[in-house]
């Protein structure tokens, strides 16, 4: 089996950076410690991992990826956090399927939460200083199984 998932992040992480809309694009949870007054930003989140066998020895991984974006701007909050929500859908399902490391680019669900006074630095929801979304895409890659 062939490690395509460190290269479908990294390629993630660069599309991010290349918007040059984030002050800080890392990765969850290694790049935790530089998360703290700079915005927006926005991590890359590694999750579940599925498989499916085909015939051939063909394993199929789907690999669920989030992006947890965050902004702080109080006028005009949501417009702000949905143009960041835009670009960042924009970025990830452009082109050739990640570069062409990825079957599949799909895009899952947004995860908006809900108000709390005591929202933590990666809860998905807002309060009156910021707001925090959790993009979430499966991507899809054919892999050998052996």
């Amino acid at each position: 089996m062939t490690n395509y998932q460190t290269d479908i992040i990294n390629e993630i992480k660069s599309r991010l950076t290349g918007l040059t809309t984030f002050k800080l694009v890392g990765e969850y949870p290694e790049d935790n410690h530089k998360f703290g007054t700079q915005y927006p930003v926005a991590f890359v989140v590694d999750e579940a991992e599925t498989f499916s066998s085909r015939a051939g020895n063909i394993l199929v991984s789907e690999y669920d990826i989030s992006i947890f974006i965050s902004c702080n701007d109080r006028i005009k909050r949501v417009e702000l956090i949905s143009d960041l929500q835009a670009r960042v859908i924009t970025a990830i399902l452009t082109g050739d399927n990640l570069s062409g490391l990825a079957g599949t680019v799909d895009l899952v669900s947004i995860e908006k939460g809900e108000y709390s006074n005591q929202l933590e630095k990666f809860d998905v929801g807002y309060n009156e200083s910021k707001t925090n979304r959790r993009i979430n895409f499966k991507i899809g890659v054919c892999n050998y199984a052996y």
